[in-house]
Order: structure tokens, then sequence, then C-alpha cells
């Protein structure tokens, strides 16, 4: 049985509209909407923190939404996707003083007491705009990473000193990895991580398919999900595998994690 925990938030960040975005090891990551602004504007984020759900320490992030027509800090730079010949194209990373963001989720690859350790990185979607926005401390704005190859529902992670990203859907995942400059993290390289065709595993077949990562007990797992409505009775199939790291990030294995876990769920949906 689960104890259920009741926060107060500090004054300084309590609000009633108030979203938590990400958490990690006692912190959650909060973002509210524009305020100084038209009601029109309320659909981007604006004040971003960081608040210890404990100590009630409160961390303040750079606005989401900077409304500043100056480009004075703006510079853009092509990635492109490694091996370049896989057609997988470039992605772009982009330093700016002006951005609208409303994030999803938030990832840290430390605790903020840390200090420049921590890493922040978030998944922000507004109409035809996705962005991965990241941050450290010291840095008075955030930079952000798009592109075509990495449009789409996503989730990410931090791994073994790289943030690895995955297109949900696909699935395609993606190795990032990153650099500090004067003006704070960057992204320096992007890879392809090639994963085993998913169709010569038992999970895959007709259906929609799902899928997420995440890092549990120092292994990068990979969550499918496949629902299939077509069948005699609808079903829900869920199966954990691990992504093993083979020599480099370009060859993912995935691996039946029976050892650790059960490797197959079924779920039969009752049916009214």
């Amino acid at each position: 049985m689960r104890a259920t925990w009741h926060v107060q938030m500090p004054q300084e960040v309590a609000a009633d509209d108030v979203r938590c975005v990400g958490s990690f090891q006692g912190w959650l990551v909060g973002v509210a909407p524009v305020r100084d602004r038209g009601a029109c504007y309320r659909k981007f984020d604006g004040e971003c923190f960081m608040v210890n759900a404990f100590s009630h320490e409160v961390v303040h992030l750079p606005h989401l939404s900077t409304f500043n027509h100056g480009l004075s800090g703006y510079s853009r730079k092509a990635l492109p996707i490694i091996p370049v010949n896989n057609g997988f194209g470039e992605v772009y990373f982009t330093t700016n003083d002006k951005y609208t963001m409303s994030l999803h989720k938030v990832v840290l690859s430390a605790s903020p007491e840390s200090g420049s350790k921590c890493i922040v990185v978030a998944s922000s979607f507004h109409t035809i705009t996705q962005t991965l926005a990241l941050w450290q401390p010291g840095m008075k704005s955030w930079h952000g990473c798009d592109g075509l190859p990495i449009v789409g529902p996503k989730d990410f992670a931090f791994y073994q000193g790289k943030l690895y990203v995955l297109l949900r859907f696909i699935p395609r995942l993606y190795a990032f990895e990153l650099e500090e400059d004067d003006h704070g993290v960057v992204v320096s390289r992007v890879e392809h991580c090639g994963i085993e065709p998913l169709h010569e595993h038992r999970i895959q077949g007709r259906g929609a398919l799902s899928c997420n990562i995440v890092v549990w007990r120092g292994n990068l797992l990979l969550i499918i999900r496949r629902y299939d409505a077509t069948a005699a009775i609808p079903f829900l199939l869920v199966c954990m595998v691990e992504l093993k790291v083979i020599l480099s990030t370009l060859l993912i294995s995935i691996v039946n994690m029976t050892a650790v876990l059960s490797t197959l769920l079924m779920i039969h949906l009752c049916t009214m």
C-alpha cells in the first residue's frame, strides 16, 4: 500500500493554474500560463520553476515566453544525424532570445542541488511548433532543438551521460550528446540508434503501437504497448524490454527482460 503525500506549495509559486510537468528526487517542475498579457497569450506558458517538495526551496528558470523582438542572441546550427547516409536528415540547435513555449514534459539529468550538473530538458508543443528546450544553472534563456526528424509525440531520458529521444509511435530513437560552452548547454552531436525491427518481437502485429523509455535500476527500458480493437476480443498488450548499448549508440539491441520482470502482460478489456 502506497502512502499519499499532500505537499503545500511555497507562497511565491502557489497558484491555481500551476501545472506539474516533471519531477526528480523530491523536486517538482511547475509552469504557469502567461499572466501579464491578454487572454490570447494564456495558451503559452510563462513562469517556470523547480520546487523541493520537502524543503520548499525554489529555483526559478527563465520565462518560457519572452515576446522579445530583438534577435541579438540568435544563432542556429544544423546538426546532421549520424550516420549521415541514413536519410534521416538534420536537426537544428538554436540559441534565441525570442520564443513561446507550452511544456508537456520535463526531465532532469541531476538534482538542482548539484549546480551545473543539473541539465533540464523540456518538450514544448504548440500548434505546429515542436521543440526540445534545454537549460542549466547560469543560463538566462532557453536553448532549443527542432527539426523534421524529431517532430511528433516523443519521450526522452538521460542515460550514461547522453539524452535519448524516442519518437513514440514510429518508434525511432536518437542519442543526443551534450556539451557546454560560454552560453551554457549545447547539443554537439545527434546519432540515430538502430533498433531491431519490432516485427521480430512477440508484441508486434496489427493495432496501434505506442512506446516510452524509462531508466529503471540502471537499465534503459523500452515500454511497448499495442492496442488492437479489431480483434475478436479487444486487448492491450504491454511489454518491457531492455535497450542494451552494444559497442556504440548506433546499434541498440532489444533484449528480453525475463530475468528481471514479466516480459509480457496481456490485459483483456471487458466489453459492455
